[in-house]
Order: structure tokens, then sequence, then C-alpha cells
């Protein structure tokens, strides 16, 4: 089994517990889980608004933005960097479809800018993983930067991406299983977005290579 299938296998795997385990939270009342995290409402609300807003598209707009000038002036490869923000735009797509399938309502008194939509899954939770994760992964082993700054960038957006998703539940716009379930989503998502990837860079290598043994 090549790495491609089992990307592939593996997105599908978390794709299915995805979907059969919102079924079932949006088929009842909160688990004891849900109200446990719930005490966690309220902690540290200035620092929770603060890293929610990380998951806003008025932020990562512009991170994109310095992403991909940073990955040109390093001579990284700019298509992955793209890749990856153009991702970010179609998970997020598929969690708003989603998001009325399972009707599940959010929390009552949830904390900041009110949010009409539905609760499951989390869009934040999805998004420190396929967008956060994913620049993590992509700075560790692709950005020509000296190995302190690649590991302090990789530590920032580590915390970024746990960060924005204790915001949720500090601020009670979510439930726990909202937020655990959308890390299963955005793992299958980014399966599926690596797979999606080496096939693009075996397609590219292959393209490259072909090129340079035609006759000049």
């Amino acid at each position: 089994m090549n790495a491609i299938v089992r990307y592939v296998f593996a997105s599908g795997i978390c794709f299915a517990a995805f979907s059969a385990l919102g079924s079932y939270v949006s088929s009842g009342p909160p688990g004891r889980l849900d109200l446990a995290a719930r005490a966690l409402r309220g902690e540290a609300t200035q620092l929770a608004l603060f890293l929610t807003a990380l998951g806003y598209w008025y932020v990562i707009v512009p991170l994109s933005a310095i992403v991909g000038i940073g990955t040109i002036v390093s001579r990284g490869r700019i298509w992955i960097a793209a890749g990856i923000f153009v991702s970010q735009i179609l998970s997020q797509t598929a969690v708003a479809a989603c998001k009325p399938l399972f009707h599940h309502v959010r929390p009552a008194g949830f904390l900041g800018p009110h949010l009409p939509d539905y609760s499951y899954p989390s869009g934040h939770a999805v998004t420190s993983i396929v967008y956060y994760v994913s620049l993590a992964a992509f700075v560790a082993t692709d950005a020509n930067l000296p190995r302190g700054l690649r590991y302090a960038i990789c530590a920032t957006l580590a915390a970024c991406a746990m960060g924005v998703s204790w915001s949720r539940l500090a601020l009670g716009a979510h439930y726990l299983s909202d937020v655990i379930w959308g890390f299963t989503f955005g793992l299958g998502w980014m399966f599926l977005q690596l797979a999606l990837l080496r096939r693009f860079s075996r397609a590219f290598v292959s393209v490259r290579s072909s090129g340079a043994d035609e006759p000049t």
C-alpha cells in the first residue's frame, strides 16, 4: 500500500467516524464530558477572544500573504503554501455545508460575537488542524530557514492550533464534542490534502523530468 492510498484510507476512517458520531451527538442531549467542559466557560475571556480571532478570515488572509511572501523569499515551494490556503477555504465550505445536516444547536449564553450557525462541528477546531498544523508541518519540512527559527515558528503555530480550539470552550461557543470531532474532520481533511499534495508533487516531478529529457 503506497503512501497516497494510506492517506486516502486514513481520511475515509476519520470522515466515517465524524459522520457516525455526529449523528449520535445531534440526536441526544449533551453528554457528561460536554457538561463537564462547560466549566471552562469564562476562563481568561480576553485571551480567548484574541485566540479565537486567529480562526477568522481577517487574520488568516493576511497571515497567508505573509507566509506566501516568506516562502518566495526563502525559495520554498510556494504551491504548497498556496495549497494550504486553498484547502482552508474548501474545508470551511465543507464545514458550513455539514452543520445543517447535524442541526446541533450551540450552547446557550456563549461569549463573544453572535454566531447564527449550528455548533457541530467546530470550524475553529477544523482550522486548527487544516491550517495551523499544516503550516507547522510545511515550515518544519520545507522552509529554507535556520533551524532555530523553524523550531520557533513551528512551536508558535502549534500553540495557535491548541489555543484556537481552547478558546471555543472558554467562550462557551461549542461543546467539547464539537471540538473533538472537529479535530477528526480536520485530520480527515489533512490526510486527503496530503494525498493530493503527494500526487501533485509526483506529477510535477514527472513533468519536469520529461522536459529535462527533451532534446534542445
